[in-house]
């Protein structure tokens, strides 16, 4: 009887379904986190109000199997900004 050979290749699509899955179910990332999976490198986009939601958003999918690497480029801004209104200059 062989041995089982570790699982070293997951299919993107795969990578994907599950990070995503596990953003959706964290309530402290906001939807406008976006993923884009290739290669089993996963990158997030975005923006969020806050650097703990930024973090949250990496943590969540840190630990996705076949998850090779991780690149967040989540933009930290005030959301008033973010939709393209800028504050009242006073």
């Amino acid at each position: 009887m062989k041995p089982a050979t570790p699982v070293t290749h997951r299919p993107d699509a795969d990578i994907f379904v599950d990070a995503r899955h596990a953003l959706d179910q964290q309530p402290s990332v906001p939807a406008t986190v976006r993923l884009h999976v290739h290669d089993g490198v996963a990158t997030l986009t975005g923006s969020v109000r806050l650097p703990a939601q930024q973090l949250e958003a990496e943590d969540t999918i840190r630990h996705v199997p076949g998850l090779r690497r991780l690149v967040n480029d989540i933009v930290v801004a005030d959301m008033p900004s973010v939709l393209g209104f800028e504050p009242p200059e006073r």
